[in-house]
């Protein structure tokens, strides 16, 4: 299945964000909450299944990976998380978030603008072409 079926394929599932250039599936952060707590009753592919995804046309190790992915985030620790949460989306765009969630982004977004002020002090020009750059699309 190209990328270009895939995304077809998946573009009403509200549990997938996107799909990656290599065929990957990006599901949301509410799946792999609800997925952990299926997997509590249902074996991976029942589960995987149940959230509108054919076994038959996205393949067994999908849905196995999904599974691995799904425990795993579950045991993480808040420190280990941050790895995992992209601090370069604005807050505004995050939505309803718990009390950990939260705090877990905000560490990931100090974290990613931290990264930012250290690139403009050591390429001051090329930060500043860049931003003049993406001024002018608006």
């Amino acid at each position: 299945m190209t990328n270009k079926e895939l995304k077809e394929y998946l573009k009403d599932n509200k549990y997938v964000k996107g799909i990656t250039e290599n065929g990957g599936i990006c599901y949301t952060k509410d799946f792999y909450t609800l997925l952990n707590t299926k997997l509590e009753t249902m074996s991976p592919l029942e589960a995987y299944a149940s959230f509108g995804f054919d076994i038959n046309v996205l393949g067994e190790n999908r849905a196995y990976a999904a599974s691995r992915r799904a425990k795993k985030k579950a045991t993480m620790s808040p420190k280990e998380k941050v790895k995992y949460v992209d601090g370069t989306i604005p807050s505004e765009q995050m939505g309803e978030m718990s009390p950990e969630d939260e705090l877990i982004y905000l560490r990931s977004r100090v974290a990613f603008l931290e990264t930012i002020e250290k690139l403009k002090k050591k390429h001051p020009e090329e930060c500043r072409r860049v931003l003049t750059y993406s001024q002018r699309k608006k």
